[in-house]
């Protein structure tokens, strides 16, 4: 296999021109650059058919950004730290644009946390992001400085891993953030309470809005139907994300985050973990008040498998892999070019306008504590 060539990205010879840059990884030699140049048509054999049908639009790859990424980035030299952001955000290096951001802890936090513990606190008057003030802030904040170098559009999403605790059916266990137990699972679906957990979300996007960060769009809840107690989490099921999409998120954002709003965002359905296209996709987008107010839609994981299936179901809706899977941490170039390039093809052809790897960076040793595990 160290042979082979995985391809990153290539530049084609446009009418007229002689030459054109070709870029490619091998095992040996990453991101290579060579030139190419034009022969007349048919001279050659036909290893590649370009033909002028357009499918979706690109609009970039991205990573997200974590308390423990930043943590590992503050044991470098300021040098050193300066030389990874600028590998990862730089526009002439690997130029991530489409990242993401926990809203509250993750699977790769510092612990838990949420943006209000404050129990019963429905005006979410306690509302804060102190605690990001101090880590992911600063981080979007560097990597930003390098993305604004460029001229790609930017995009931020946010989910949560889990609501604050209190608003959980759960929520007198202990460690209700990761569903431990058994159960009853998820938000507390009261009027009161969805409507106190939407302007939560909504509070969020505002707060780093204020912090000079645009997030662009905002999913319903990370991995919905993932299970077991490892990592922050809560469940929702295809109908219980289309009722809170049509009656409580998806209204508030369209008149707090609008497109002339100070902070815009949009309201998506995601992060999808399933292959389950009926129970899922199909039950929010097929409700016209769901739909109405779903601007997209993300999948990852298990998602790779129905994503194909909402793009030919409509065409129209703005579809991205929203987080590549872990790996084991050996950063192996067979890993890479037989199971990470399949992901790649899996989700791009089925649609995918976007791809966002889980971690843009880490340390190679966790705490046992931060509940965290080895990734790529």
């Amino acid at each position: 296999m160290a042979s082979a060539t995985l391809l990153l990205a290539a530049t084609y010879v446009s009418a007229g021109a002689t030459a054109a840059r070709w870029y490619s990884t091998t095992e040996k030699a990453q991101w290579s650059s060579s030139e190419l140049q034009a022969v007349e048509p048919g001279s050659l054999p036909a290893r590649v058919d370009v033909t002028e049908e357009l499918l979706q639009v690109m609009h970039g790859f991205g990573a997200c950004f974590n308390e423990l990424g930043w943590e590992a980035l503050q044991t470098l030299s300021k040098q050193d730290r300066q030389y990874v952001l600028k590998k990862l955000w730089a526009p002439d290096e690997l130029g991530l644009t489409y990242n993401r951001v926990p809203i509250g802890a993750s699977d790769y936090g510092d612990g838990w946390y949420s943006h209000n513990e404050m129990e019963w606190d429905f005006p979410q008057r306690n509302f804060t992001v102190a605690r990001d003030e101090g880590n992911l802030i600063p981080y979007i904040k560097a990597a930003k400085s390098y993305m604004d170098q460029g001229s790609d559009k930017q995009y931020l999403f946010a989910s949560a891993w889990s609501p604050p605790q209190w608003m959980k059916l759960n929520h007198m266990s202990p460690q209700a953030y990761s569903e431990c137990g058994n159960g009853p699972f998820g938000l507390n679906k009261t009027g009161e309470m969805q409507s106190s957990y939407a302007l939560y979300l909504s509070k969020f996007v505002t707060a780093y809005g204020r912090h000079g960060i645009n997030v662009t769009s905002v999913m319903v809840q990370n991995e919905p139907y993932a299970r077991g107690c490892n990592y922050p989490k809560c469940e929702w099921t295809g109908a219980e994300m289309r009722d809170f999409i049509k009656g409580y998120f998806g209204p508030l954002f369209a008149k707090e985050h609008g497109p002339d709003a100070e902070f815009p965002s949009e309201s998506w359905l995601g992060t999808l973990n399933t292959d389950n296209f009926t129970e899922s996709a199909k039950t929010v987008y097929g409700d016209k008040e769901a739909a109405k107010y779903t601007q997209g839609m993300a999948f990852q994981w298990a998602g790779a498998s129905i994503i194909a299936a909402a793009h030919e179901a409509w065409p129209h809706l703005p579809l991205i892999q929203s987080e590549n899977e872990c790996g084991d941490g050996q950063n192996t170039w067979d890993y890479a070019l037989n199971h990470i390039f399949e992901r790649y093809h899996a989700f791009i052809t089925g649609g995918a306008s976007a791809y966002v790897y889980w971690v843009g960076v880490a340390s190679l040793s966790f705490p046992s504590r931060r509940r965290s595990w080895r990734s790529d």
